[in-house]
């Protein structure tokens, strides 16, 4: 799973305790790769894998944002330039489109989700606009909707 981080500014370690060797640091927008989380002396690491392949620890306590597959549910979602809405349309979205959400912000109180489209193209959408997590077509999904369906069946 990767996740792209939200604080400003967080130090990678070699082992789970900020008493051991910084490895590296991140910035906020840094994308990584999400290991398992560790609790160790009553504090949470978090196990992570950066670009390079190097393996680290950082606290518990980041902002992480999971990037996630998202769909959209209604017709002409707008992707803005900048997370407002007097900012540039890049491109209009129909049903059923299937982008990346990497980040979240905010501006004047209002949500905005980042999105990354199939073409690339990175854009803000506004938070109140019908999306929801996209799931995979797999043999276990397909499986699990078949029993409910099933199950349903039987007890109508």
């Amino acid at each position: 799973m990767r996740g792209i981080l939200v604080d400003d500014f967080v130090r990678v370690y070699a082992e789970p305790s900020n008493q051991t060797l910084s490895l590296s640091s991140l910035k906020k927008g840094d994308e990584v790769e999400l290991g398992k989380v560790t609790r160790k002396k009553k504090e949470v690491w978090v196990e992570i894998t950066l670009d390079s392949g190097q393996a680290g620890f950082i606290s518990g306590d980041t902002k992480i944002f999971v990037i996630k597959k998202v769909q959209f549910f209604s017709d002409n979602i707008e992707a803005h330039e900048e997370p407002s809405q007097e900012s540039a349309v890049l491109k209009t979205y129909p049903k059923k489109t299937i982008v990346k959400a990497v980040g979240y912000e905010s501006d004047e109180g209002k949500g905005w989700v980042k999105i990354i489209d199939a073409e690339g193209i990175t854009g803000y959408v506004k938070g109140e606009a019908k999306i929801r997590v996209y799931q995979e077509a797999t043999k276990a999904n397909g499986k699990k909707q078949m029993f409910t369906g099933g199950m349903f069946s039987v007890l109508a």
